[in-house]
C-alpha cells in the first residue's frame, strides 16, 4: 500500500535535484514525493505482475483532509492561528482526518480492489466524501520509462536490488 495524493496531478519530478537541495519549495517537494510515490507503486506492479506473484501494489489518497500537516511547523504565532482555523475549515468543508483515512482502509481490504489501482474519495474533485473508489490518474504518473529511473535510483541509493526472485531476501547491489 503507499500513500499518494491529489497533488500529484501537478508534481514533477525533478532527476537532477531529487531531493530538492538546489530549488526547495515546500509544495514543490510535496507534489514531486507524491508523484515518485505512484510512480514506484505502479513500477512495483509491473515488476510484480512480470513474476506472476500474487502480492498486489495498490495506491490511495485521502482526498484533502484535516490532518497536522496544517498545522506542524514552525509559524509565527499569527500564521499557526491561520493554520489551526484553515485546519477547521478543511474539516468541516472537505475531509476530517478519519474521513481521510478511508481510502487507505478500503486500498487495504476491499475486495473490489484491483491489481495496480489507485483509490480515493469520490466527492467533489476527489477532495472529499466517504465513497471510495479509483481515482484519477495524471498522465504522467503513468510515464514507465521515468517510473524505471526512479526504481534504478532508488535501488543504487540503498544499495538494494529486490526483483528478480519475487519473495526472495533483497540482495546488495
Amino acid at each position: 500500500m503507499t500513500i499518494a495524493s491529489i497533488a500529484h496531478k501537478r508534481g514533477r519530478v525533478d532527476f537532477d535535484d531529487l531531493n530538492s537541495k538546489r530549488n526547495y519549495s515546500p509544495m514543490g517537494a510535496y507534489q514531486q514525493s507524491k508523484l515518485a510515490n505512484l510512480l514506484i507503486a505502479f513500477e512495483l506492479d509491473r515488476r510484480l505482475r512480470a513474476e506472476n506473484s500474487r502480492i498486489m501494489s495498490v495506491a490511495a489518497h485521502p482526498g484533502v483532509a484535516n490532518t497536522n500537516l496544517f498545522q506542524s511547523g514552525e509559524y509565527s504565532a499569527l500564521e499557526k492561528r491561520l493554520r489551526i482555523f484553515a485546519g477547521h475549515v478543511i474539516g468541516i468543508a472537505l475531509n476530517t482526518d478519519s474521513e481521510g483515512a478511508l481510502p487507505t482502509l478500503y486500498a487495504s481490504t476491499a475486495l473490489e480492489v484491483k491489481d495496480g489501482g489507485y483509490y480515493g474519495p469520490q466527492g467533489f474533485q476527489e477532495m472529499r466524501g466517504e465513497e471510495v473508489g479509483p481515482a484519477k490518474i495524471a498522465a504522467h504518473a503513468n510515464d514507465t520509462v521515468a517510473a524505471t529511473r526512479l526504481w534504478q535510483i532508488c535501488e543504487n541509493l540503498t544499495g538494494m536490488k529486490v526483483f528478480g526472485d519475487v519473495g526472495a531476501v533483497p540482495t546488495r547491489v
